[in-house]
């Protein structure tokens, strides 16, 4: 059963406005914006530093490879490239977090498309069952993500994922 997060209308008008952004917006450009956000090495060093080596919002211990230095708010501003705009995240929650804030990532800082970008490339580098988790708790925002993207493998993770969809 799909959680009602949106009204239909509602819905359909963040979908249509999404698909109108995307439209306008190269994904290429999209993916040169993210690489451009990463922290200056040594902010990275100070924000692995305060993690511990394990994720901020899971706790899970992390090997040397799964750790991300992901921002809080986004932006190539100084002002947004210290460490404490910064948190060490597995990849599982750098993806919920970006998936939370699909038609919200103004709230982030970032665009849309970028956002959305962010999404589908994360959720093809996670296993099946963290992929499907995700699914089940974002039905809606991972459709929009599909329709954006026209994903049609999404789709199938969406029916896998929630057979009553």
């Amino acid at each position: 059963m799909k959680p009602e997060i949106y009204s239909s209308s509602r819905e359909a008008e963040l979908r249509a406005a999404l698909l109108l952004l995307l439209k306008s917006c190269a994904l290429c450009s999209a993916t040169y914006f993210i690489n451009t956000l990463a922290f200056p090495s040594k902010v990275k060093k100070r924000i692995k530093g305060k993690a511990g080596g394990e994720c901020q919002d899971c706790r899970r211990a992390l090997k040397r490879d799964e750790i991300i230095c992901a921002h809080i708010l986004h932006g190539t501003e100084p002002k947004l490239q210290v460490p404490e705009n910064g948190k060490v995240l597995c990849p599982f929650c750098e993806t919920k977090y970006h998936l939370s804030n699909v038609c919200a990532s103004d709230a982030i800082n970032l665009p849309e498309a970028q956002n959305v970008e962010t999404v589908s490339r994360r959720m093809y580098s996670l296993p099946e069952d963290q992929r499907f988790e995700l699914i089940r708790e974002y039905p809606v925002q991972w459709e929009l993500v599909c329709d954006a993207m026209g994903d049609p493998q999404g789709y199938y993770w969406l029916s896998v994922a929630d057979p009553a969809s």
